[in-house]
C-alpha cells in the first residue's frame, strides 16, 4: 500500500489514532488474546427503551397503541419496519435487560453509572476494565471512538475518532519519507539509537510527568514492528464509509491480536421527540447491521461479545411540544458468546420504573432486587473471568451477584 493511499484511506476512516506525537496511546507487550473481544456500543445522547426493546403503548408513547407491540421470539418490540428487521434478524441471539435502575437524573452521572456500575468518579469505563484484565500489555488494548472513555489510569487508549487525515503509515515506518535517503540497516541502526537514547534519558532524575511521557515513547518505539501486523489485516480497500471503516480498523486490531475491547459512539444527535428518536433508532440499528456484517466478514462470528446501551431512557411523560425530558431508568442490549439470546431480563411498570427481580429466578418479585448497572458490570466481570483481577478489586461493586448471563 503506497503512503498516498494509506493518507486517503485513513481521511476516510475520520480516524484520529496513535501517532508520534501522541506516544503514550500505545505501548509494547505481549501479544496473544485470542478472544472473545469486546465491544461496547454507546447512545451518545440517549436512548428511549419504549420506542426500542421495552415497549409500552400509549399513553407513554402516542406513535403507537399496545396492541400493536411486536414481538420476536420472547423479545416484544415497538413496532416499526425497521425494528421488525433489527429484531427478526437477531432476537434468537439476543439478551435484553429492562428497567436498569440509575441512582441520578444528572445525564452525565447517570451515563457514567451505566458504564462503569458504579456512581462515583474515578471509575473505569468497562472496556477499559476488560482491556486491563484480559490483556493490558498488548500494544493497542482500548480502542475508543469517543464517549464516555475513562481508563483510571489502568491501560493505555487508542482514539480512532475525529477528522484529521492521518499518516496511518507513521504507526509503523515512522521514517517513510525518508525511505530513499537510508537503507534498512541504517535504519535499523537509527531506530537503535533511539532506544538507548530513550533509555539513557530514563536513567537520569526526571519529574514524573516527563519521565511518563518518555517511558511511553520508548514503548511505542518498541510496539512499532507489532503494529505491522495490524495493518497485515486491513481490508483493501478500507471502506470509504468512515463509521464502517472504523469498524474495520477495530476488528483488524483484534485479528492482529493487539486490542482487546473497543468502545463505539453511535446515535450522536441530540433526540428530544419521538420522530427524532425514531431517526436515531433507525441510524442505530443500520450501524449494528455493519458492525456484524464486518464481524462475519472478519470470522469474528463466534468471538465477539457487544454490550449496548445509554445513559438512562427518557420520561413516561410528554412535556411542552410533545418532547420528552432524561429518566433515571435504562436498558441494555447483548449479543455473543456467553450471552443467552432469545432472552429478556427485567422490565418496568407503567411509570416506567424498574421492577424488583427474584434474585434466583429473575422472575417479578414486589420483594426482590431492583436491578442496577453494577449488578450488571458484576456479571460481565465474571463473564469475562476477571472478577478476581487486581484491576477488578481495585474498582470494588457494591451490588448482590445475579445470574444475568447463566
Amino acid at each position: 500500500m503506497k503512503r498516498r493511499d494509506i493518507l486517503k484511506l485513513a481521511a476516510l476512516a475520520g480516524a484520529s489514532a496513535v501517532v508520534p506525537g501522541v506516544l503514550s496511546e500505545v505501548r509494547a507487550g505481549p501479544i496473544g488474546h485470542t478472544g472473545p473481544y469486546w465491544i461496547t456500543i454507546q447512545a451518545g445522547w440517549g436512548w428511549d427503551p419504549t420506542l426500542f426493546c421495552d415497549p409500552k403503548g400509549a399513553p407513554v408513547n402516542a406513535t403507537y397503541d399496545k396492541a400493536q407491540i411486536a414481538k420476536a421470539g420472547n423479545i416484544p418490540y415497538a413496532p416499526s419496519n425497521e425494528n421488525d428487521a433489527f429484531f427478526g434478524k437477531y432476537a434468537s441471539r439476543l439478551c435484553v435487560v429492562n428497567g436498569i435502575e440509575l441512582s441520578t437524573h444528572q445525564i452525565e452521572a447517570a451515563f457514567r453509572q451505566m458504564w462503569t456500575g458504579a456512581l462515583e468518579p474515578g471509575y473505569p469505563s468497562l472496556a477499559a476494565l476488560l482491556a486491563a484484565g484480559l490483556g493490558g500489555g498488548a500494544p493497542m488494548p482500548l480502542i475508543s471512538a469517543g464517549g464516555f472513555e475513562e481508563t483510571a489510569g489502568l491501560v493505555p487508549r487508542t482514539r480512532l475518532v475525529g477528522a484529521q487525515p492521518l499518516d496511518w503509515a507513521s504507526l509503523t515506518a515512522p521514517s517513510a519519507d525518508m525511505a530513499s535517503l537510508f537503507s534498512p540497516m541504517t535504519e535499523t541502526r537509527i531506530a537503535q539509537y533511539r532506544r538507548e537514547r530513550l533509555k539513557a534519558k530514563l536513567a537520569t532524575s526526571l519529574p514524573p510527568g516527563i519521565k511518563s511521557v518518555i517511558e511511553a515513547a520508548e514503548a511505542a518505539e518498541l510496539s512499532r514492528p507489532k503494529l505491522e501486523q495490524w495493518k497485515a489485516h486491513w481490508p483493501s480497500p478500507l471502506s470509504d464509509d468512515p463509521s464502517r471503516a472504523l469498524i474495520q480498523l477495530t476488528l483488524a486490531a483484534f485479528k492482529a491480536k493487539l486490542s482487546v475491547s473497543a468502545n463505539l459512539w453511535w446515535m450522536l444527535d441530540p433526540a428530544v421527540t419521538d420522530a427524532a428518536q425514531v431517526e436515531n433508532f433507525n441510524d442505530w440499528t443500520a450501524r449494528f447491521d455493519v458492525l456484524m456484517d464486518e464481524i462475519e466478514a472478519f470470522g469474528l462470528d463466534n468471538s465477539v461479545i457487544l454490550v449496548a446501551s445509554s445513559g438512562g431512557g427518557r420520561t413516561p411523560m410528554y412535556l411542552d411540544e410533545q418532547m420528552k425530558g432524561h429518566w433515571s431508568v435504562g436498558s441494555m442490549l447483548l449479543l455473543g458468546p456467553g450471552i443467552p439470546g432469545n432472552r429478556i431480563i427485567g422490565g418496568t411498570d407503567e411509570n416506567l420504573r424498574g421492577l424488583p427481580l427474584d434474585p434466583s429466578t429473575l422472575e417479578p418479585n414486589p420483594t426482590g432486587v431492583r436491578l442496577r448497572p453494577a449488578h450488571i458490570h458484576r456479571a460481565l466481570r465474571r463473564l469475562a473471568g476477571i472478577e478476581a483481577s487486581a484491576e477488578a478489586k481495585a474498582f470494588p461493586l457494591d451490588a448482590e451477584d445475579l445470574p444475568l448471563f447463566s
